[in-house]
């Protein structure tokens, strides 16, 4: 999941420098970050990289979806859930 405008910070997909070259670890350090994982999927193993992190409640928020895939289905589909987490900036 990411969220792209001039306003807001780039996407940096699974802290791998590799998919997201425009961002460095150490830049996550200094300037903080937000993290968005799977309901369902264990806490990112790199969190522990960042030990003043804050865990989030639940984030839950309904799917944008065209109106042919609701008449498909006969109903919206169900609202995703995810895990946050907030990394703070390094004093």
């Amino acid at each position: 999941m990411c969220y792209y405008s001039a306003d807001h910070p780039l996407a940096f997909f699974d802290h791998d420098v590799r998919l997201s070259p425009w961002i460095s670890p150490a830049d996550v350090k200094r300037r903080g970050a937000v993290v968005i994982w799977k309901l369902k999927a264990p806490r990112p193993r790199y969190l522990k990289n960042y030990p003043g992190y804050l865990r989030l409640p639940d984030v839950e928020y309904d799917r944008a979806v065209p109106m042919w895939i609701q008449r498909l289905f006969g109903r919206r589909p169900a609202p995703a859930r995810v895990h946050a987490a907030i990394i703070p900036p390094a004093p």
